[in-house]
């Protein structure tokens, strides 16, 4: 049955969106606050008088807020800007197959509540009513402006098509506003994780890195100059860019790097029938050695990836996360091998930071997708999620 549109009333923000230039100052000072008007002109390229301007209807608006002026000197006193960042929190959603990870924050990311939910279903109903209930039984009850789910879309409103759920064109934007009366907005999953680590993670004031998932799947998406390289199919030609490993096997980055190909190496070297790829991996953790080797060949490969995507988008850092990159922990050596092998030998290996997995992090990400789409700087049309900077 095909899921019906309502015309019920949202929430609506405690202040007015910014827009073009207001915008890149309120995120400046989100990010950088609280911070003077003359270090703002400095940032933004403008004179002082015009960043006062801008900031004007910002601070009447209750966005921004001055500080206390601080005196140097016999200078005239500076009167920092900054954000009242408990205004209005957001909350972020991570859905995983058997998991709804939800975090409450502020307006600069910072956990309030973190819950997770198990549901026995993945179906669209049981996520929506998992993200309802929390957003009626946080703790301390906030003034929620938004709701960020990370999922793939092409329009910030529909789930497009995730094979992990079995869902095809879910309008979960529009059904978890039915159920909360609150605001939301859907976003790639990866590209929320980058959100997150640009605006207050390892990525911070890093205006130019990559970051690859592995997992059930391969994930990507750069930055650069701050801003997220969107496209509609920068995901998938990443999973099928070719990739050949130093034993001369060739084969696409999601054969290469899936877990089955892990699992059927794992058995030709004489480990357990039947196997899954969650048990190689924490018989890897263990110190098994059959699996290990299974494990560090496909960090190996992973390297192959990373070193390939560094050679064409020239990152000054890759994140590496997913919920197989323990592998490159334990196997940097192997990792690091892999983007040898792709890499000229006077080149230095790609700057890499590999971050545990933490589904808690994920929903952080669609959290500041949530914060992004308060200050205006996420809507439903494609081409303005193109263009609109991270920082």
């Amino acid at each position: 049955m095909p899921f019906q549109a309502s015309t019920l009333t949202l929430v609506s923000s405690p202040f007015p969106r910014p827009s073009g230039a207001n915008r890149r100052l309120a995120v400046q000072v989100l990010l950088h606050g609280p911070i003077s008007r003359g270090e703002l002109a400095h940032h933004l390229n403008r004179s002082t008088a015009s960043v006062s301007r801008l900031a004007k209807p910002l601070v009447e608006g209750g966005l921004l807020i001055e500080r206390e002026p601080i005196i140097q000197g016999r200078s005239r006193p500076q009167v920092p800007l900054d954000v009242d960042p408990d205004r209005v929190h957001v909350v972020g959603v991570n859905v995983a197959r058997g998991m709804v990870t939800m975090a409450l924050t502020n307006l600069r990311g910072r956990p309030r509540e973190v819950r997770q939910i198990p549901v026995d279903s993945t179906t669209p109903d049981a996520v929506v009513t998992a993200i309802s209930t929390f957003t009626r039984t946080v703790s301390m009850p906030p003034d929620i402006a938004a709701v960020g789910i990370g999922g793939s879309t092409m329009d910030a409103r529909t789930v497009t098509n995730s094979q992990l759920l079995g869902w095809h064109d879910v309008p979960l934007a529009q059904l978890v506003e039915d159920h909360t009366h609150i605001p939301a907005i859907v976003g790639n999953d990866v590209e929320c994780l980058a959100f997150g680590e640009s605006w207050f993670g390892s990525a911070r004031d890093c205006p130019d890195f990559n970051t690859v998932t592995i997992g059930a799947g391969i994930g990507f998406c750069a930055v650069r100059s701050g801003t997220l390289v969107r496209g509609r199919d920068s995901g998938l030609v990443v999973g099928n860019l070719p990739l050949t490993d130093i034993d001369g096997t060739t084969a696409c980055a999601s054969t290469f790097l899936g877990g089955p190909a892990m699992v059927e190496r794992y058995e030709r070297a004489g480990g357990h029938p039947n196997a899954t790829a969650l048990q190689v991996l924490q018989l890897d953790a263990a110190a098994d050695p059959t699996a290990g080797k299974a494990c560090a060949i496909r960090a190996r490969r992973l390297g192959c990836l990373v070193g390939t995507a560094a050679a064409f988008t020239l990152p000054s850092l890759t994140l590496i996360t997913g919920e197989s990159a323990d592998i490159a922990l334990r196997h940097r050596d192997a990792l690091e091998e892999g983007m040898r092998s792709v890499r000229p030998p006077d080149l230095d290996l790609p700057h890499v930071v590999i971050c545990r997995h933490d589904r808690r992090l994920w929903a952080r990400g669609a959290a500041v997708l949530g914060i992004r789409s308060v200050l205006g700087l996420e809507d439903d049309t494609p081409s303005t999620l193109r263009d609109e900077p991270m920082l």
